[in-house]
């Protein structure tokens, strides 16, 4: 009796070592991304620069990575060609957050010849109506607040203080223009030089600011990460370029930046990295010999990519190829191992003491939202469509349970080990939410010992989308911001 009061006092001693580090790794992260925005925002300024810099040899800029309207249109290393008497073209800049058209007021268009007159457009929410202004800029020098305004063509209007949507808007021309690069360049980039020299305010400063002084401002580092990003959400409604850090490193990121060189062209190993996986992958499948070594390896290698992409950072709201390529490689080596001498026997439907262990993690959700939901404020995210999740669902369950929890325990790690190792990975594929590493850490224990003892995958799916309704429909933002996990849960 001592010894299993003994090891059941270790395996919670454990459990809690995991989720305290899941809380510090969510820290750490939301730091370092507060502490790279800071440093990619302000880094152009101190080398008059700007950071709203669209390039048009790429289809990146664009909305919909295409020109909008009856264009013929074609992109190249010389930049965006639209050809003549194409009968429309719009040119809808791609915005990644919100622009400060108060302290931003220059729009720069690098064009190979004479701009002809275009239309611009901008909304300065997404819900709000449209902002027209006729553009006569022969030279691409547009001073966006000495503009002729409309409010959507009828009504005339002030100079729009921000922006969630820009285009612009070309009728018929009579010859083919060549785009190169738009930026939008500050009023004056004094007021972020001074910031860098002096304490940043707090978070509850007077808003907005006089369009004279820099938006930089700290947050307190005892605040939890929901409440940290809501601040800064909060300040970028009315400071659309308000820079936030942590009051323990405005000082660290204003050094950095004095100090820093110009950003040269970095060496990306990515590609290496990933195609170093393919030759693993393939030889996990028949080697080693021994089935425990290759299971533990098929496991470890089946989750790999996935971390390195979650807790990389590195799903943003557009994957790149290598996102795109590691997924890939994931998804075949897991359906190869359906195939292999490690995989064990499961079912779809399950006997009904299986449906009654799914009810386990929904009850518990249900719970946390009876004591920590708010029903006054706004639920923190929307559920997703059901079948789609379901299916999704599906896919996360069969990885966690019948590809790394069922190779461990093939492996002859003890179930308890097991279940902790399982729901400890599926949590870090959750990264860096910080309410969300602990609820899919909770679940994946739950799940994970489930598994190992009913082996059923619809009751397992079933119980986890459940849990996620409940958890983002029920509690407050300031617990649950969203449910996106990797670079998606900054923005």
């Amino acid at each position: 009796m001592a010894a299993r009061l003994l090891r059941l006092a270790g395996w919670l001693l454990a459990a809690a070592a995991v989720a305290v580090a899941l809380q510090a790794l969510a820290r750490y992260q939301l730091r370092a991304q507060l502490d790279e925005e800071a440093v990619a925002f302000l880094a152009p300024l101190l080398r008059d620069d700007t950071p709203y810099h669209w390039r048009l040899d790429t289809q990146n800029a664009l909305i919909g990575r295409r020109v909008q309207g009856s264009c013929n249109a074609e992109i190249d290393a010389d930049g965006l060609l639209l050809r003549r008497g194409s009968p429309a073209c719009e040119v809808g800049l791609r915005l990644p957050a919100p622009l400060d058209l108060r302290r931003f007021t220059r729009l720069q268009i690098e064009a190979a010849a004479p701009l002809p007159p275009f239309l611009l457009l901008l909304r300065e929410h997404l819900d709000e109506p449209q902002h027209l202004a006729v553009v006569v800029a022969a030279d691409g020098h547009v001073q966006l607040d000495q503009l002729s305004w409309q409010l959507d063509g009828a009504e005339t209007t002030l100079p729009p203080q921000r922006a969630a949507m820009l285009r612009l808007r070309w009728g018929e021309l009579a010859g083919d223009l060549r785009l190169r690069n738009i930026a939008l360049l500050p009023a004056d980039a004094t007021p972020w030089r001074a910031g860098l020299v002096s304490p940043w305010p707090p978070t509850g400063s007077d808003l907005p600011l006089p369009a004279a002084q820099a938006p930089l401002f700290t947050v307190d580092t005892a605040l939890r990460p929901e409440a940290v990003l809501r601040l800064r959400d909060t300040l970028r409604d009315q400071e659309p370029a308000a820079v936030v850090v942590t009051a323990a490193h405005d000082a660290q990121v204003a050094a950095a930046l004095r100090a820093a060189a110009p950003i040269g062209p970095r060496t990306d190993f990515s590609l290496a990295f990933l195609l170093l996986f393919a030759p693993l992958m393939a030889a996990s499948w028949y080697r080693p010999r021994s089935r425990a070594v290759r299971a533990v390896a098929q496991a470890a290698l089946a989750v790999a990519l996935p971390l390195w992409l979650v807790v990389g950072l590195r799903i943003g709201d557009d994957p790149d190829r290598l996102a795109q390529l590691a997924t890939g490689l994931t998804t075949l080596h897991v359906a190869v191992l359906t195939r292999s001498d490690t995989a064990q026997p499961w079912r779809w439907l399950g006997a009904p003491q299986a449906w009654a262990w799914a009810a386990v993690a929904p009850l518990l959700s249900l719970l946390i939202v009876l004591a920590l939901g708010q029903p006054a404020i706004r639920a923190a995210a929307a559920p997703a469509p059901l079948a789609g999740y379901l299916l999704w669902a599906l896919v996360q369950q069969y990885l966690i349970g019948a590809v790394v929890a069922d190779r461990l325990s093939l492996a002859g790690l003890p179930r308890r080990w097991t279940v902790l190792t399982a729901a400890a990975l599926f949590a870090l594929l959750h990264a860096p939410n910080a309410t969300l590493m602990l609820a899919t850490f909770a679940g994946g224990l739950i799940w994970s010992a489930t598994w190992l003892q009913q082996r059923s995958l619809l009751p397992q799916a079933v119980s986890h989308v459940a849990a996620a309704v409940l958890l983002t429909t029920g509690l407050p933002p300031d617990w649950l911001r969203s449910a996106e996990v990797s670079l998606r849960y900054f923005l």
